[in-house]
């Protein structure tokens, strides 16, 4: 039972701790908008999202060569992005000014380096069947990174607190995914 729930941890983890800036970009393009313009809008940053799963999946059957143990070793990529991620934590956030789904699109491609970087090494170390785990747990994560970010783009204040504990946050975040990604594919044990 140990392993199913590590599974649901660091599939939560790799998708929560790697969406955050999709979810601020699109509740900030989101808010620029009219609320008739969220549907499409939305449907831009999903089919994005998707992009990068497909993505994920081809290199994953990419390096399927290569032992599960050593592709771990790109949890040095979470580390990095924490690190970066605390050292900007500061920085100002530019508010976007996309209007349309194609520019919702490619911002969620632009901004998901991180996305192939952790999502990759999870579908190496998955079997078929944590695979479609992971589709299924990623595809309930996106709708409700849509529906919070709509949330947030209905209200500005709340949006405000998203963009501040985020940037704290999201540290430790690719800390425990890159942990995570260690343990999930062997490469360290407890």
């Amino acid at each position: 039972m140990s392993g199913v729930f590590l599974f649901l941890v660091a599939a939560t983890l790799a998708f929560v701790g790697t969406m955050v800036d999709n979810l601020l970009a699109l509740a900030a393009q989101l808010s620029l908008q009219p609320r008739h313009r969220f549907r499409t809008i939305s449907a831009g940053q999903t089919a994005g999202s998707a992009l990068l799963v497909a993505a994920s999946l081809g290199l994953a059957r990419v390096v399927a060569s290569v032992p599960v143990s050593l592709v771990g070793l790109a949890a040095v990529a979470p580390f990095w992005l924490a690190w970066r991620a605390w050292r900007t934590r500061h920085d100002e956030i530019e508010p976007s000014t996309a209007r349309h789904a194609v520019t919702s699109f490619l911002a969620t491609v632009a901004l998901g380096g991180d996305n192939v970087a952790v999502w990759t090494p999870m579908f190496r170390a998955a079997s078929g069947l944590r695979s479609l785990g992971l589709l299924v747990i990623f595809s309930i994560f996106q709708a409700a990174l849509v529906a919070l970010a709509w949330l947030l783009a209905s209200h500005p204040r709340l949006q405000r607190l998203g963009v501040r504990s985020s940037r704290v946050a999201l540290p430790g975040l690719y800390v425990l995914i890159g942990i995570v990604i260690l343990l999930e594919c062997g490469t360290v044990s407890l």
